[in-house]
């Protein structure tokens, strides 16, 4: 009879201090499962150094310390404290937390999980990591069941493959589509294999692909920028892999003084550093000030232009089909005429950032317009 009754005194204590929860092979079981958790899998508490039960304001409470380790289904989450509320099926990690399923891992310095929903907030130093890929942020929403994740704050993208980082004040990262999509000031950094050289693309929003094709896709207010080169547009499509990018609505392009504009532009890139820009479009056109202070330009138009880059500094440009081009020519260091020219190709080439020599080709025509007080040899050429 008294073993009896210290057993039932012993199950009521137990109760309380679990807060109605008992252990069974792991798992924590609800004395009444609500509607939501009757679908729903339970947490199964994997191992914790002490595990006790608490009342504060009313809530009972389970508290675990110590390495612990609780899991539902593929997900399995570490912490050195856990304090469970059963009532709001809510669990707070605090102490190392780590949140692992699969090959994709969350951290930080404290993560507020819902068991039915299985939504995780992480709070302080967040870093959602997979292999070649990271994203860093001080506050994130990951939802497990969507596999998605928001950061709400300033967040940080890494690509280790490509050498990318993406920084912007919001975005989204979905790690089963391999998408990230980040938005306010967004900033994507490509750095080449040697770290010394760098290209940026700004925009109001930006999607980054991982996969099949790494692309970034920007929108709103564009720049990009590389060296001494520096283009704008209200679009762009960047093919990593393919070192490509495409720029659209209104893209304007400056080179040491020169400035392309057209319907589209790419960016042929070697590493991260552009070494072709092409134009493309009725409106590809391409100026450079030949004298600020008497206002004289130098022009050239075509269907398509090219503009060649070696080691960063201009090389020569090309128009083709419908192509027509004004330059003063300079001999001495003074100004001594100017070339006006049309053919179907004209190619400019340069020398230390002037022009050196002009060369048309196919149904050519061209006059050379001395200045006054003045007679230079003809520099324009015509095979």
């Amino acid at each position: 009879m008294k073993q009896h009754w210290w057993r039932v005194c012993f199950g009521v204590l137990w109760s309380v201090l679990l807060g109605g929860y008992y252990v069974a092979s792991g798992l924590m079981v609800a004395d009444e499962p609500t509607a939501a958790s009757s679908t729903a899998s339970r947490l199964q508490l994997v191992h914790a150094d002490v595990s006790r039960g608490v009342i504060q304001n009313g809530t009972e409470l389970r508290i675990l310390e110590g390495n612990v380790h609780i899991q539902q289904d593929t997900l399995h989450l570490y912490c050195q404290k856990a304090i469970y509320n059963p009532k709001a099926r809510q669990m707070v990690l605090t102490g190392q937390v780590r949140i692992i399923q699969g090959k994709t891992q969350l951290s930080a310095d404290k993560i507020t999980y819902w068991e039915d929903t299985k939504i995780a907030i992480a709070e302080g130093h967040v870093v959602l990591f997979q292999p070649g890929q990271e994203l860093q942020t001080p506050y994130l929403v990951y939802n497990y069941e969507t596999d998605q994740t928001r950061a709400e704050q300033w967040v940080t993208i890494k690509d280790d493959s490509q050498r990318v980082t993406i920084t912007a004040g919001r975005g989204e990262y979905l790690p089963a589509k391999a998408l990230a999509y980040v938005e306010r000031n967004a900033h994507l950094m490509q750095m080449d294999s040697a770290g010394t050289d760098t290209l940026h693309i700004f925009a109001r929003r930006l999607s980054y692909y991982f996969r099949p094709r790494r692309k970034a896709i920007a929108s709103q207010n564009v720049r990009v920028i590389q060296g001494n080169m520096e283009a704008q547009c209200d679009s762009i499509v960047y093919f990593l892999e393919d070192s490509v990018a495409v720029l659209r609505v209104q893209p304007r392009a400056r080179q040491e003084g020169n400035l392309l504009t057209g319907d589209r532009m790419e960016l042929r890139l070697n590493g991260t550093r552009v070494d072709r820009i092409t134009v493309i479009g009725n409106k590809a056109h391409a100026i450079s000030t030949a004298d600020s202070l008497r206002g004289w330009e130098n022009q050239l138009d075509g269907k398509r232009i090219y503009l060649y880059l070696k080691k960063g500094q201009l090389d020569f440009l090309e128009a083709i089909q419908q192509a027509s081009s004004e330059y003063y020519v300079e001999d001495n260091g003074e100004f001594v005429g100017k070339n006006v020219a049309s053919a179907d190709t004209i190619r400019v080439f340069f020398k230390e950032g002037q022009v050196d020599s002009i060369v048309v080709k196919g149904g050519a025509e061209g006059v050379f317009e001395p200045l006054e007080g003045s007679a230079p040899p003809v520099s324009a050429e015509n095979p």
